[in-house]
């Protein structure tokens, strides 16, 4: 179970989710998520995700989700509007240093309101030891029809990006800093992308862990802030 906080612009949202994991193996799982959520003083109880992971090859392993949910900003600009989401990735493991992963996500409204997005990324670890350190290239692409573009840019997006992350283990606490900045294009403008994302786990003991996470991520014309914590146990 955790809580989520996002911000996006003038409009907050905050929710909370309890997952149910089964996994009877490291690299295949199924997951269930169920969604208590508060967006701009309305509560939704009708969400849910469905997400499952399994290994193609030794070197290849795939996952894919399903979600339902539903946005009410009660500004005016939408109002009970469900939506259904639709994930997938595949990652490659070309060499021992070299990773390649590939993801596609897909959006569609009620109101026949749509969103693409997808990612070509290229990542090579340059260093084994405590910490470890990344560094490698990546191509997005995303495409929107909205008649709401004041909350759901950006449209149109295409960005070429360069990715550095870092991975660093202290006794009990897990902490990992990925970065993202490159240069990109939208429906009328053009300049920096960029995102950070700052993870925190700490085993408090057995199966049981704290954890933590906050991002922040741009284009030309959208920012967004996204804060999570919670507490996960594992048996």
């Amino acid at each position: 179970a955790y809580f989520d906080d996002k911000g996006f612009g003038s409009v907050e949202e905050d929710q909370g989710l309890a997952e149910l994991s089964y996994y009877p193996s490291a690299s295949h799982g199924i997951s269930l998520t169920g969604k208590i959520r508060s967006f701009s003083n309305d509560t939704d109880l009708m969400a849910y995700r469905a997400f499952t992971e399994t290994s193609l090859t030794q070197k290849i392993s795939g996952a894919a989700s399903f979600e339902k949910d539903s946005i009410d900003t009660a500004r005016g600009i939408l109002a009970r509007i469900e939506y259904y989401r639709s994930r997938a990735y595949i990652n490659s493991q070309l060499t021992k240093a070299v990773s390649a992963s590939f993801r596609y996500s897909h959006d569609q409204y009620d109101d026949h309101n749509r969103r693409d997005d997808a990612s070509i990324l290229l990542l090579r670890r340059f260093r084994k030891e405590n910490p470890e350190f990344f560094g490698g290239c990546a191509y997005r692409w995303g495409d929107s029809k909205f008649d709401a573009p004041e909350y759901y840019t950006p449209q149109e997006l295409s960005s070429v990006e360069a990715h550095f992350k870092m991975v660093s283990k202290i006794a009990n606490l897990d902490f990992v800093q990925y970065n993202a900045i490159g240069y990109g294009t939208e429906t009328g403008t053009s300049g920096l992308t960029y995102s950070s994302t700052s993870t925190f786990s700490y085993k408090v003991t057995a199966g049981l862990e704290i954890f933590s996470e906050i991002d922040f991520s741009g284009t030309p014309s959208y920012r967004s802030t996204e804060f999570t914590a919670g507490l996960e146990y594992r048996f």
